[in-house]
């Protein structure tokens, strides 16, 4: 399964190959516990937003000048929620999403990929003993890409 067209791999801090082929994989046990979770795992509470971020976004759209659209009412409002659904209590903001792509579809998919990577839970771990899942991503990733060059380095020999 290739990744979700909301997500914008830029600079390729993951490798494409591997996020299209392996990523979803190594993301079974965290999907397999917000299952478990039910409407109150990250996934689901970024979902739950999505009335309220196409009312934001209206309200925006409202101004024709696009760096007056932050005084539209929902804006802080919205982003405030959506940090607070990914377990974050200070402001943040997110360019590696196209939110309306990802809200306009609805796909639960998309939804636990984006959680993998912005939720408070997988970038920061509770205990020192804790593996950040990102660093298991990262290493994967260019394990994954490695993997692919030795091949290909003996393809073309």
């Amino acid at each position: 399964m290739s990744l979700d067209t909301c997500i914008t791999n830029v600079g390729e801090y993951y490798s494409s190959h591997y996020l299209d082929s392996t990523f979803a994989k190594d993301l079974k046990g965290l999907i397999s516990r917000w299952h478990e979770e039910g409407s109150q795992s990250v996934p689901r509470k970024v979902i739950s937003l999505t009335s309220r971020y196409f009312s934001a976004k209206a309200q925006a759209l409202d101004f024709d000048q696009p760096e007056k659209r932050w005084q539209a009412g929902d804006i802080a409002g919205w982003h405030s929620h959506l940090l607070a659904a990914l377990g974050y209590s200070e402001y943040s903001s997110f360019d590696l999403f196209d939110l309306d792509d990802a809200f306009g579809r609805k796909e639960k998919n998309t939804f636990n990929h984006i959680a993998a990577f912005l939720s408070a839970e997988t970038l920061c771990s509770d205990g020192e003993s804790d593996e950040v899942l990102h660093d298991k991503l990262e290493e994967q990733s260019h394990r994954f890409a490695h993997g692919v060059t030795e091949k290909l380095q003996v393809a073309v020999r």
